[in-house]
């Protein structure tokens, strides 16, 4: 997804059998155009990204494999502008990114592992490479390029998968790689700009917000690192909270006023941090927006007849009772050994039965928690339901 820097329109990338881009008006959530082409045959968009000074017409989309291109659409329109081919430079060439020059929106930059490609749109409307690859960086510095992003006065920062941060010129020269960056095989997946500084996130659930600095030959210097150990919520939970810090941040946005981040997880989840930016603290806290959510795909559903709740399973082995409240609350989360499949809830609300990978578990249901009292030998039980009394109940596999 992508939003317009005016915040009116937003562009949403399905998967299909040919890529889909659908832009959205934000004003009153109607779709207004959707982008595709018999041009490329990969099903996905990896990025996309709305020009700066022509957000009201123009977007350029970039496809996944195996058939790699930078499209720039006319999204008013519904038409293809121009498009361009990535060549990669070597066997294991990926793409992960693209975006346009935040001040020349003839400029496209695209990055990815051992892929680094400055376009240029020429005057026959010609998609021409003006850089292919970072010259002069140290050659230390690991070519897997993960995530890019422009500083507002117009120079280029792009971060690799052993956590190098490397500030580039306007036009795409290398210049200097940021003296603090995190180093030590430290993923970094993802990169965001503020008024002061940038901030990068990526493995065990860790940002790091950067601040600039007076000192030219330095740039950028660190400023906090997130979340500090001792500062993670001991609170409700806390097991699952905990599991956020083995887990690598996919993505964060910062709010308008720069004092939230809201950011999501490999496993699933959507977080945010409450920060100072003017004065960074190692007190923030990382909490759930909603609550807690599988972290894997949920394999069986029921409802409770007399009482408003709700019961999970998932093939992240765990079992979750949910209150159907407004908002939703996660009331009870216990973690097994194996899969669970199929679930089924008493019409009483104080039993459940659950099918294992090797059998079927019936538990009581208490306010903290779920206690075991019997098994049956079925195995990968897919579907389960109680009688209406409750007296009976039913196991398929």
């Amino acid at each position: 997804m992508a939003l317009s820097i005016s915040k009116k329109y937003l562009a949403v990338c399905e998967r299909a059998e040919k890529a889909v881009c659908c832009v959205f008006d934000m004003a009153t959530l109607k779709r207004r155009k959707i982008l595709t082409s018999t041009d490329y045959n990969s099903k996905e968009f990896v990025s996309v990204n709305f020009a700066p000074h022509s957000e009201k017409s123009m977007l350029v989309t970039l496809t996944a494999e195996p058939d790699i291109r930078v499209i720039i659409w006319t999204w008013d329109k519904a038409k293809c502008f121009t498009q361009q081919q990535v060549g990669g430079v070597s066997g294991h060439m990926s793409v992960t990114q693209c975006s346009f020059h935040h001040q020349d929106s003839s400029t496209v930059l695209v990055t990815g592992n051992s892929t680094y490609k400055f376009y240029k749109i020429s005057e026959n409307n010609i998609l021409k490479p003006t850089h292919t690859s970072i010259l002069k960086k140290e050659s230390h510095i690991s070519s897997n390029y993960t995530c890019h992003t422009w500083t507002p006065d117009g120079k280029l920062l792009v971060c690799t998968d052993q956590g190098d941060i490397m500030l580039l010129e306007m036009n795409g020269d290398y210049k200097m790689t940021i003296a603090d960056s995190p180093g030590d095989g430290f993923y970094i997946e993802c990169i965001s700009t503020y008024s002061k500084g940038f901030i990068v996130a990526g493995d065990n659930g860790r940002m790091i917000i950067y601040e600039k600095a007076e000192d030219p030959k330095i740039q950028y210097t660190r400023s906090i690192a997130l979340p500090q150990a001792e500062k993670i919520d001991k609170g409700e939970h806390q097991e699952l909270l905990a599991s956020i810090m083995s887990s690598r941040i996919r993505c964060m946005a910062l709010s308008s006023t720069d004092d939230c981040i809201i950011f999501t997880t490999e496993n699933n989840q959507i977080m945010k941090v409450n920060v100072n930016l003017e004065r960074p603290s190692d007190e923030s806290k990382y909490e759930y927006v909603v609550t807690p959510f599988h972290s894997r795909s949920i394999s069986g559903m029921d409802i409770c007849i007399k009482k408003n709740l709700i019961a999970t399973c998932s093939i992240d082995k765990t079992v979750r009772i949910w209150n159907n409240s407004t908002p939703p609350t996660l009331e009870i989360c216990e973690l097994f050994n194996d899969e669970a499949y199929s679930v089924a809830f008493h019409p009483s609300g104080f039993h459940l039965i659950v099918g294992f990978t090797d059998r079927v578990r019936m538990m009581n249901v208490f306010s903290k928690g779920l206690k075991p009292y019997n098994t049956i030998a079925i195995k990968a039980c897919r579907e389960i339901r109680f009688s209406n009394g409750g007296q009976l109940f039913a196991c398929a596999s």
